[in-house]
């Protein structure tokens, strides 16, 4: 079932780790440590953001390891016809350029914006 292989199959560190170590349980002692800390506060959000990747990760592949219909994987036989799933070179790619562009975008908004007043 999907449930199991999220919980156990080739990906459960995403599950284990990530989200439940990193995502949730890190945040949450870092915050009961120091809480009127801003730098624990925004390593926490910054953790519980990268986070909410890792769960629409262990979502999507998951779900395509499993066949739509049963006696599918039987039905048509080619090399390229896989039930696994890896990222590609250029999935990988497109993930980099939209963190850089998310940084861009906050660096931009923080340089330019009258959010926070600068001192020179």
């Amino acid at each position: 079932a999907l449930r199991d292989k999220i919980l156990f199959g080739p990906y459960l560190y995403v599950f284990w780790i990530i989200h439940l170590r990193i995502g949730s349980l890190l945040p949450l002692i870092l915050l009961l440590s120091k809480p009127a800390s801003r730098l624990v506060a925004g390593t926490g959000g910054f953790l519980t953001a990268a986070t909410f990747l890792a769960v629409r990760l262990n979502m999507v592949i998951p779900g395509q390891m499993t066949p739509a219909m049963r006696g599918l994987q039987e039905a048509y036989v080619d090399n390229r016809l896989q039930f696994t799933y890896s990222p590609s070179t250029t999935e990988w790619a497109v993930v980099a350029f939209c963190i850089c562009l998310g940084i861009a975008v906050f660096y931009l908004g923080y340089r330019f914006l009258p959010i926070v007043r600068q001192t020179r």
